[in-house]
C-alpha cells in the first residue's frame, strides 16, 4: 500500500475507509499519526491531497473494504519502531535477499519502509507522469524534492519494465 499510494507511513496509518473512494478511484490523504501522542494530526506539510488509486490496487482494496465492512482504518500498520527490521525479515522470507536491500555500508543504505513510498514516486516518474502531478500526489512542497525522483527515473527507465504491476 505504501508503494501504490506513495504515502508516508504515518499517513497510511491514519487512512480511513471513508477517505477511499473506490468508485472514483481516489484516496483523500489528509491526516497522519502524531508520533508524540499517537493521535491524529495534519499531514507533514499540512496540505491535504487526493491521490489516484493505481488500477492494479483496486481489486485488493475492494476485497479489504468488503472484509472490513467499509469501516475503520484501511490497514493496521504497526508503529515505526522496528518496522524496517520486520520489513527486511519479510523480504528475506520472500527470498528477496540482495545485499543492497539488507546491509548498510559506507556506500549502501539498507532498505527501510520509507523507501516503499520512494518506490511509488519513482515508478510514477518512470511511467512518465507529469512531474507537477507527482509533486502534488506525493505531498511535496518543493519541486526540487520531486526532481530527485524524476532524475532517478531517468537513469532507471531504459529496460525497466512495467510499473505498478498486478498484485
Amino acid at each position: 500500500l505504501l508503494v501504490y499510494f506513495y504515502t508516508r507511513p504515518g499517513e497510511l496509518r491514519q487512512l480511513q475507509w471513508e477517505d477511499v473512494d473506490l468508485e472514483h478511484g481516489t484516496a483523500h490523504i489528509h491526516q497522519a499519526t502524531d508520533h508524540e501522542t499517537g493521535g491524529r494530526k495534519a499531514t507533514k506539510t499540512g496540505v491535504a491531497r487526493r491521490v489516484p488509486i493505481e488500477p492494479p490496487l483496486l481489486p485488493l482494496l475492494q476485497a479489504m473494504h468488503d472484509e472490513a465492512g467499509g469501516n475503520g482504518n484501511v490497514i493496521d500498520l504497526p508503529n515505526d519502531h522496528g518496522l524496517a527490521r520486520s520489513f527486511r525479515l519479510w523480504l528475506s522470507k520472500a527470498k528477496v535477499d540482495r545485499v543492497e536491500l539488507h546491509q548498510a555500508t559506507p556506500t549502501r543504505k539498507s532498505m527501510t519502509v520509507y523507501d516503499l513510498r520512494a518506490t511509488g514516486i519513482t515508478w510514477r516518474a518512470i511511467r512518465g507522469d507529469d512531474p507537477l502531478k507527482i509533486m502534488h500526489c506525493a505531498g511535496h512542497t518543493s519541486f526540487q524534492t520531486t526532481q530527485i525522483y524524476v532524475r532517478e527515473a531517468e537513469s532507471l527507465r531504459a529496460g525497466f519494465g512495467a510499473v505498478f504491476p498486478p498484485l
